[in-house]
């Protein structure tokens, strides 16, 4: 879900830009790649959510109190999506290739 939403934000910025900034269709399409597969990479790699404990008390100096007594010490596998970190590093070739050509 969280990938879906900063692509997304991605898509928004690059039209954003492209209207502002009067930059030309094929150096924002490069942009809308190069976003595209930052957004790729970063969702490539995450921790596994349902089995990560939290602390119980509430507030932001309870929990680094207990990320700094209890936090610490667990260290949860990552998981790992290739899919994601393939298609962001295609995206990436991609933008940089579009850049290249259309200067």
């Amino acid at each position: 879900m969280v990938t879906l939403i900063l692509s997304v934000v991605a898509l928004f910025l690059t039209v954003a830009i492209k209207y502002y900034a009067y930059i030309s269709f094929s150096n924002a399409i490069a942009l809308f790649f190069g976003l595209e597969g930052t957004v790729f990479l970063a969702s490539a790699l995450s921790p596994p959510h349902d089995e990560i404990e939290t602390p119980s008390k509430k507030g932001f100096i309870n929990w680094l109190k207990w990320w700094h007594s209890e936090g610490r010490g667990y260290r949860y596998p990552i998981s790992y999506n290739p899919i994601f970190f393939y298609g962001g590093l295609l995206c990436l070739a991609i933008s940089m290739s579009i850049s290249s050509i259309s200067n």
